[in-house]
């Protein structure tokens, strides 16, 4: 299949249109014909690639963590490929197999994905801007300044995550970035308590229930450090979700902040 372009539409109905499919023509000569669906989605084969950004806005945000929140979901949105889907969940202490989804969306081409004079590179950047970043903007502009809440089901959360239908096996290139503390703290199993060896939690009911299938999945935490819990936010912390996150199944673990661990 060629390379698609928008076509049909002009870039103010494009771009203002929320509703209603958007259609994709292939160069001349070309016999196939794919449509977009409001989230930016192709509609003609299913979804090759998600990344869900996983938010921890269970404790107030302070303005330093504020604005890494803005940088790691700018960063990830920004390199996601055409047609990518993105996803951004917030961990909802209320029902805590429930995250809050933030946002959904399809990443459209940008300018400096345009081919030839028949792709249009204002065009593509319109609506990369006007269709996917801002509304990702807005939900999480809105997110970062909530309030905490007293529970912090981390571990719940990704459970969910793992069994979504767009995040399994089927989907080639599956990425998992976490923005966190890490203090699991739920009623069942809370790290507030102290941070028991990974081994241990694994045989406890809990951790046999609880046991994510993420294999494959590319995970990235960015690891939030805060004064009042440096004591439980240790070696023996981040060797936990290591290990938590490798027996999980998954293809690569990247930990950016906190202690360092070898090996």
């Amino acid at each position: 299949m060629g390379n698609l372009i928008y076509g049909g539409l002009t870039a103010a109905l494009i771009v203002g249109t929320s509703t209603g499919a958007y259609y994709l023509i292939d160069r001349p000569g070309a016999e196939r014909v794919g449509t977009l669906d409001t989230e930016l989605c192709r509609t003609d084969h299913a979804h090759v690639a998600h990344r869900i950004i996983l938010l921890d806005t269970t404790d107030l945000l302070s303005p330093d963590e504020r604005m890494l929140t803005r940088e790691v979901v700018d960063g990830e949105a920004a390199a996601a490929q055409p047609y990518e889907r993105v996803t951004i969940y917030a961990i909802n202490g209320a029902d805590p197999y429930s995250p809050v989804e933030l946002f959904t969306a399809c990443a459209p081409k940008r300018a400096s994905d345009a081919e030839g004079i028949s792709e249009n590179p204002r065009l593509y950047e319109a609506i990369w801007k006007h269709r996917f970043r801002a509304p990702l903007d807005v939900a999480i502009n809105a997110q970062i300044v909530k309030n905490g809440e007293d529970r912090s089901p981390i571990i719940e959360t990704i459970w969910a995550i793992s069994r979504l239908h767009d995040f399994g096996s089927g989907v080639k290139q599956r990425r998992l970035v976490i923005e966190s503390d890490l203090l699991q703290n739920m009623p069942e199993f809370s790290q507030y308590r102290g941070v028991e060896s990974f081994a241990t939690f694994r045989h406890s009911s809990f951790g046999q229930l609880n046991l994510p299938d993420l294999t494959g999945v590319e995970v990235v935490i960015h690891y939030l450090e805060r004064p009042k819990t440096l004591a439980l936010q240790t070696e023996r912390h981040i060797r936990f979700w290591t290990d938590f996150f490798k027996a999980a199944g998954a293809a690569s673990v990247i930990v950016e902040g906190g202690p360092h661990i070898n090996g």
